[in-house]
């Protein structure tokens, strides 16, 4: 980065809303912060916290991280206290860096902290030069916790040589320049967020980081890709099918990644007809990101993940750990330049899944002594290609997220109420897919939805947390005596087993009636109760995002993702009741305006029949011009 920084110092290089950076700006930035940490006793072989908000300083953070020789640990704020604080713990970081408004958010971790704004004035003394190299190939870039089967994330560390090889790489394929941009709408705590802040700006290109709002709104991300003339934007398969549904139009020079998870075939056309060049990427957070590319042209072709990447090697063997002969089924393993060096305090599992490499090519010193043992079964085709075909353990991808059903699975029999338990993933409505949980308690107690949510969230991040909970007295079985996995019940087969509460009060207000309007919408549920909360009814971290984004259009209230944990629609519904679109609304009673939310989008059977109002009596209402503007 220093030396593109010096060779083109004026160049923009990141951009975030109406802030623009140019190269010399971060290089000189990120000098500065690094002799900081220096001064606060960081360097080589240290870990360092990072727990910001997405802005264009963040890659200046991460980059005087870097040079000041340590490597970092991206903690998302949006995640149990519980779960952040296990990973400062086990990581053994020595820092975190952070910013003024996250400071009591971070005194939960029990660690040192750094407030970057609020030394301006240190920073502004110190030398803008660039230093003297402080980290080797070998030493560690970032450590990423993923889940763990075990009932706890694990950390995988990730060395400098395997970032430098894979970022060299997509260069050349599927290729990079000076003159491109990427757009970057992923968290640091997501390994492919490596692609988009680091590619451009070792490249000399730009990166313009997006806040998680825009992100997760089609329409505004199309706007984006336009606005800012993108030429490469990776996303997972929920995202791209966002973007389609929301009428993107396409770029024609638009390069278009697509990872994460499996490519569903029915987006592969929409894709194709919109963009420049699709890839279908592949690759563990193990082996640093992506080790496999496909360019895919035909739509009625097999979907396959290509061939490695530089200096990688993919071996697909059987039980035995012996090669299978092409086109047969066996199980992916990768070696090369990105395999990196295992999970952070972990010996028994990273020897159990970082195998020695008796294929190692002796030509080549570059490559680890390792190959990964990914889970993933595949097979290689006579063309050179490789076909993903399934897991073959609990490990699932659900909206890019990798996720562990065992870690879901070991924290819910910890309940005290529960006697066993099974979690899966259920795609009952295409591009929808949803986690599951089936119960049996112990007793008989029944009901258990709630409190089982509430536990699960003391220690998972939202996104591992199951949609639905069905309570069962028994599983079904196969004849062998095993889990009957087809015969578990669909979520809401009855009453019994759906998650949502009892009935309760009904949205009365035009505030409730609004909101519930837009979760009605976004979960495509008609009764919808104040005592609900946007989990238990449905939701999940997509949609979650969906209503953040739909909320500030219409109000400019910014709801945050943590409030969806724990408050219910009568709670949030409060919390816009304030604001200008809602001033002139009685609170205490049925009014016009309310009644005709209520008659546009069904929430709720209500006891009594209201008034039909007129449309000289509504038009000047608040929330006659949100339902107005959210029918456009």
């Amino acid at each position: 980065f220093s030396s593109t920084a010096k060779q083109s110092p004026e160049r923009p290089a990141v951009v975030f809303e109406s802030q623009t950076l140019s190269y010399g700006e971060v290089e000189a930035s990120s000098n500065r912060i690094a002799r900081f940490l220096q001064s606060q006793d960081i360097g080589a072989g240290d870990l360092v916290g990072i727990c910001v908000n997405r802005s264009a300083d963040m890659l200046v953070y991460l980059y005087g991280i870097l040079k000041s020789g340590a490597g970092y640990v991206p903690l998302d704020p949006a995640y149990p206290t519980d779960r952040l604080q296990y990973m400062c713990d086990h990581s053994g970081l020595k820092l975190v860096i952070t910013e003024s408004e996250l400071s009591s958010r971070v005194d939960d971790f029990g660690k040192p902290q750094l407030a970057i704004d609020e030394h301006s004035k240190e920073l502004s003394q110190l030398s803008s030069e660039a230093l003297p190299a402080s980290a080797s190939p070998a030493d560690i870039c970032y450590v990423i916790y993923t889940s763990g089967s075990t009932g706890k994330p694990k950390g995988v560390q990730v060395p400098h040589g395997a970032v430098v090889n894979f970022l060299y790489s997509m260069q050349q394929c599927p290729g990079f320049t000076a003159d491109d941009s990427v757009l970057a709408i992923t968290t640091l705590s997501f390994d492919i967020a490596v692609l988009e802040l680091y590619l451009p700006t070792v490249s000399g290109g730009k990166v313009v980081i997006l806040d998680s709002l825009t992100a997760a709104n089609g329409e505004k991300l199309a706007q984006q890709i336009e606005e800012h003339n993108t030429t490469l934007l990776q996303a997972t398969p929920a995202t791209w099918r966002m973007l389609i549904d929301a009428d993107w139009q396409g770029k024609q020079d638009l390069k278009v990644l697509c990872g994460g998870e499996p490519m569903p075939k029915d987006i592969v056309g929409d894709l194709l007809s919109r963009c420049g060049e699709l890839w279908n990427m592949y690759g563990p957070t193990e082996t640093t990101v992506w080790s496999a590319a496909y360019q895919i042209t035909d739509a009625e072709a097999p979907i396959l993940i290509g061939k490695p990447i530089g200096n990688t090697q993919i071996f697909i063997l059987d039980a035995n750990g012996n090669e299978v002969p092409v086109g047969c089924e066996g199980e992916v393993f990768i070696g090369g330049a990105g395999v990196t060096l295992g999970y952070r305090n972990q010996p028994e599992m990273t020897d159990s899944r970082f195998i020695r490499n008796r294929y190692r090519n002796p030509f080549t010193d570059y490559v680890n002594d390792r190959i990964y043992k990914t889970g993933d079964l595949a097979r290689y085709r006579f063309d050179g290609n490789i076909e993903f075909l399934r897991r073959n353990d609990k490990q699932v991808k659900v909206r890019g997220f990798r996720i562990e059903l065992g870690e879901i699975e070991e924290t819910l029999s910890k309940h005290s109420a529960v006697a066993q338990n099974v979690v899966i993933v259920r795609e009952d409505k295409v591009g929808d897919t949803r986690l599951v949980a089936y119960v049996v308690s112990k007793d008989g107690q029944a009901n258990l939805s709630g409190d089982l949510r509430d536990h699960l969230r003391g220690s998972l991040p939202h996104y591992m947390v199951p949609q639905h909970f069905v309570e069962l007295e028994t599983f079904p079985q196969t004849n062998n005596g095993k889990i009957d996995f087809k015969a578990l019940p669909a979520p809401g087969v009855n009453d019994e087993q759906t998650t949502t509460d009892s009935a309760g009060p009904v949205p009365a207000t035009a505030t409730e009636k609004y909101l519930a309007g837009v979760w009605s919408e976004i979960l495509e549920v008609d009764d919808l109760y104040l005592n609900d909360t946007f989990f238990d009814v449905g939701g999940h971290s997509l949609l979650v995002m969906k209503v953040i984004a739909q909320v500030a259009e219409d109000t400019d209230v910014k709801l945050g993702p943590q409030e969806f944990l724990v408050s219910t629609l009568e709670q949030m519904a409060d919390k816009l009741s304030s604001c200008e679109q809602f001033a002139d609304e009685p609170a205490d009673e049925p009014n016009v305006s309310s009644d005709i939310v209520s008659a546009a989008v069904p929430v709720a059977k209500a006891e009594e029949t209201q008034p039909e109002p007129s449309n000289t009596e509504t038009k000047s209402t608040g929330a006659f011009r949100i339902l107005k503007n959210f029918w456009s």
